[in-house]
């Protein structure tokens, strides 16, 4: 994971600091990254769901398992129709036009 981290910060570039990957951190430290955030974009995962508990707005990226509805800051992100399978499918740019059609943009708004 820390090479894919590495990846999207650069792919990122001036942008990089808007975004902390929490590698390595324990449970403690991720439930008080969620609840600050102004969002969370991640995979199915124990993190993504801290994020929803906390309130913090969710893109949750489910590729092609169907998306569950537990919580209502969820914004499920699925693979699209005719792209690669899987979580191949969702690319950056379709996780940025979710998230900015959602929340109109990718600042912070001061929650």
């Amino acid at each position: 994971e820390a090479d894919m981290a590495r990846d999207i910060r650069q792919g990122l570039g001036a942008r990089a600091d808007r975004i902390v990957p929490a590698i390595g951190w324990g449970l403690a430290e991720v439930a008080a990254l969620c609840a600050e955030a102004a969002f969370y974009v991640g995979n199915n995962t124990g993190a993504m769901n801290i994020a929803a508990a906390a309130g913090t707005r969710t893109y949750s990226l489910f590729g092609d398992v169907p998306p569950f509805h537990h919580a209502a800051s969820i914004v499920p992100i699925v693979t699209p129709p005719g792209a690669v399978r899987g979580m191949a499918g969702i690319t950056l740019g379709a996780v940025l036009d979710a998230v900015r059609g959602d929340r109109g943009g990718l600042a912070p708004t001061g929650r």
